[in-house]
């Protein structure tokens, strides 16, 4: 498995065993106690483990223990500006917990999400490839599937294995992964 890319650092799974590598492809942190890894963000990066989610550093310790079921989106991201949004079960209320996993009180920002894609997902014959907001064929449609760029990079699989390409279509991750995953 392969994911998208969160402050330089890629949630991996090779040989059934979770990690992260850097755009590079270098694998720098290793993390086999946890049954899915998400991409990092403000420092942090949501695990789970036995059905349950908490929160690692990027040196791999579980800094908010594995105990919610729900983690809700905060701008683009699980934790913003120090605060993440979850719940201990679906019957329970939304709470805001700070980076040391206590809860606060906390006002989220009306404002709405914008971001700009200059590149889109686009499948043809069963094929995945990327266009731009034209419509115009940008990276070609050889893939099996295809997932969003994120920091200049998007997961594609091809012949059953995952690896990342650039904008230009360029390999820069090879197609070693077994899974991926995309938040679309």
């Amino acid at each position: 498995m392969i994911g998208m890319v969160g402050e330089g650092l890629i949630p991996i799974k090779k040989s059934g065993k979770w990690g992260y590598i850097d755009i590079e492809g270098n694998e720098v942190l290793s993390i086999p106690d946890y049954d899915f890894a998400y991409p990092f963000s403000d420092g942090m990066a949501i695990v789970t483990k036995n059905d349950k989610m908490g929160y690692i550093n990027k040196e791999g310790t579980e800094v908010i223990p594995c105990i919610y079921d729900i983690h809700i989106f905060m701008g683009d991201s699980f934790f913003e500006n120090g605060v993440a949004k979850v719940s201990k079960n679906e019957n329970q209320d939304i709470i805001y917990i700070d980076k040391s996993g206590k809860e606060i009180d906390y006002q989220e920002d009306e404002k709405e999400n914008e971001f700009e894609k200059d590149l889109e997902i686009s499948c043809i014959n069963d094929k995945y490839g990327f266009v731009d907001k034209n419509g115009e064929e940008v990276i070609p449609h050889i893939y099996d599937y295809a997932g969003n760029f994120s920091e200049g990079i998007a997961g594609v699989k091809k012949d059953g294995k995952w690896g990342c390409i650039d904008k230009e279509g360029n390999i820069v991750i090879p197609f070693i992964y077994e899974q991926f995953f995309d938040n679309k």
